[in-house]
């Protein structure tokens, strides 16, 4: 089974301890991309924790093409089309 690949929108402290190492500790999961308004920290985020994809705006993150859970053929997501806002 393929793991479920995580992008994190804000990766300031809550990341460092909370979310950020879950999403790289847990079975199947791995954490490919970050994105942080100011783009050196989040470059240095990126470094430490081992993150190849860095973004400076949830736009460019959420414009990747990703695979939904199920298989589905890659198609992009955005929060505006599932009315999150």
């Amino acid at each position: 089974m393929e793991p479920v690949r995580w992008g994190i929108i804000g990766c300031g402290n809550v990341t460092e301890v909370k979310s950020g190492p879950g999403f790289q500790k847990a079975d199947r999961s791995r954490l490919v991309a970050v994105m942080r308004r100011d783009r050196a920290k989040a470059e240095d985020y990126a470094r430490r924790h081992g993150v190849p994809r860095v973004h400076d705006s949830a736009d460019a993150l959420q414009a990747v093409p990703c695979r939904e859970a199920d298989g589905d053929d890659a198609r992009r997501v955005r929060a505006d089309e599932r009315g999150v806002s």
